[in-house]
């Protein structure tokens, strides 16, 4: 049987929220058929049914806490630098951070060097070795109080408090008795808005995308029943077992078959050159990949080289056309794979791709608060 941790997250429609709907904003799909979340700043809105509980109210919440009217008076945390990850980590690591500052009533904002390991390359000005180079900055005040004391927010410490929820949200989950796992839902939440593309990076995303259309790369729209997969390789080995190729099409298989899929085509996403040759090789599935120099390496490396920021687009290419799939498959102790799993059912809309299980690759991670700090293997679970 699939594993499926989304039945639980859809709920009753989201209460009215009327006086916050015009700080909220879901624009159409782009011509030619991008998807809206291609488009800068982009927050959901709308399609109760085809998004978790509380979305549209969450997302504003969030966005209201981040975003005063008014930068004076209000206190701040500077969340300081994480080196010992890839982007994936650091973007959850946010998701923790939101909560603890929204705890303590402080609006949250990057250390300069937060995910200066990734920006080194032309992409990135010198002036933005931060993940602002990429996404959104966290507060609209993130520019005014970039010089300012303000206490640090050491990862060690949101490490400590990386189940946190923010209260309001713990007393909301129980005053309408949802019973599906809170913290998941929270940092699916939260990361929808910490990585909200910046007008800059949203540009490059949707030239590249058109690119690869034109060029017969990948279609847009993707086909129908085309299935994400995401082979996690490279450095993750030292955190937990590897799965192959063929674990992972075995997967898809049963996936296929389950759902009926009237075709096979899969949008194949690895840093590893040898998943994409045995994945060409086996001919049963049809592979859609973007092409790349693949060397199975890691973001340190990349950022001795100089060129790490590539490596943040091209994963963000690999992201984004993930997001257009109807399903999605991997092994969710990589924070890549749950990245997908966790934006998937918030940002498209679609009750497809949202609603549909994640099919799990090796075994099946809990989904309760009490076992959320261990999956598959032993790893700390951002």
């Amino acid at each position: 049987m699939l594993f499926d941790n989304n039945w639980v997250f859809l709920g009753k429609a989201e209460l009215d929220t009327q006086n916050r709907q015009q700080q909220v904003y879901a624009g159409p799909e782009l011509q030619d058929g991008l998807p809206a979340f291609y488009q800068p700043s982009f927050r959901p809105v709308g399609r109760e049914g085809a998004r978790p509980v509380f979305t549209a109210e969450v997302q504003a919440d969030i966005w209201q806490h981040q975003n005063p009217p008014s930068c004076d008076g209000r206190k701040y945390l500077r969340l300081q630098p994480h080196t010992q990850g890839g982007l994936g980590s650091l973007l959850h690591v946010t998701t923790a951070a939101i909560a603890y500052a929204m705890q303590q009533n402080a609006i949250l904002v990057y250390h300069k060097d937060y995910g200066a390991t990734l920006s080194h390359g032309s992409f990135c000005p010198a002036h933005s070795r931060s993940l602002n180079c990429f996404f959104m900055p966290l507060s609209n005040c993130s520019a005014y109080m970039a010089d300012a004391e303000m206490p640090g927010l050491p990862v060690y410490k949101v490490g400590r408090r990386r189940l946190d929820v923010p209260k309001k949200w713990r007393q909301r989950w129980a005053d309408t008795r949802q019973k599906g796992d809170l913290l998941y839902w929270w940092r699916a939440q939260a990361v929808a808005y910490v990585t909200r593309l910046n007008p800059q990076t949203s540009r490059e995303l949707i030239s590249r995308r058109r690119a690869h259309a034109a060029a017969g790369t990948v279609p847009l729209p993707l086909p129908n029943d085309t299935v994400s997969v995401h082979v996690r390789h490279g450095d993750k080995g030292a955190e937990m077992a590897l799965r192959s190729w063929q674990e992972h099409k075995t997967r898809a298989d049963e996936l296929a078959k389950a759902r009926r899929f009237r075709g096979r085509t899969a949008f194949l996403s690895t840093e590893d050159p040898e998943v994409v040759k045995e994945a060409h090789a086996d001919g049963t599935w049809d592979i859609l990949v973007l092409p790349y120099r693949r060397d199975n390496g890691d973001f340190a490396q990349m950022a001795e080289l100089g060129v790490s920021d590539d490596l943040v687009l091209f994963s963000l290419e690999n992201l984004f056309i993930a997001l257009e799939a109807t399903h999605f498959l991997g092994t969710r102790g990589s924070n890549w794979n749950r990245l997908i799993d966790e934006l998937r059912m918030v940002w498209p809309g679609d009750s497809r791709s949202c609603c549909a299980p994640y099919a799990e690759v090796g075994c099946d991670p809990p989904q309760n608060l009490e076992d959320s700090q261990a999956t598959c293997d032993t790893f700390e679970n951002w």
